[in-house]
C-alpha cells in the first residue's frame, strides 16, 4: 500500500470547512491500496462534534491540542501511529462514542 500526499479537491474542501466551523464530517475515499494523508487544516476544525474517516493517514501536527467538542469519532482503515491514537483520544474530553476498525501504524 502507498500513501498519497493529498487530493487537491479534498484539501480545498477541508480548508473551506475548517474556516466555516463545520460540526460534522464524514470522509471515505475509494478502495485500492492507496491511502490519502489528511491535510493539517482538518486539525483546526475546533467545533467538530462528529468525525468519521475511512482510508486515510492521520498525522496530527505537533501544535494540535485536540478536538474539544468532539463527541463521536469513527476511524476505519486508518494509518496512524499508536502514540498519536492515544493522544488524539485523550484530547477529546467530550468523547461519547469511539469506533476504531482495522488500524495500521
Amino acid at each position: 500500500s502507498s500513501v498519497l500526499q493529498g487530493c487537491p479537491d479534498v484539501d480545498q474542501w477541508l480548508l473551506f470547512l475548517s474556516r466555516n466551523n463545520v460540526r460534522g464530517l464524514t470522509l471515505e475515499l475509494g478502495g485500492g491500496d492507496e491511502w490519502v494523508r489528511v491535510p493539517s487544516c482538518l486539525f483546526s476544525c475546533k467545533y467538530l462534534t462528529h468525525l468519521e474517516l475511512s482510508r486515510f493517514e492521520l498525522d496530527p501536527p505537533s501544535t494540535f491540542k485536540g478536538f474539544s467538542c468532539l463527541k463521536t469519532l469513527n476511524l476505519q482503515q486508518v494509518f496512524m501511529a499508536h502514540e498519536a491514537i492515544e493522544s488524539l483520544i485523550s484530547s477529546c474530553p467530550l468523547l461519547e462514542s469511539l469506533t476504531l476498525y482495522h488500524f495500521d501504524g
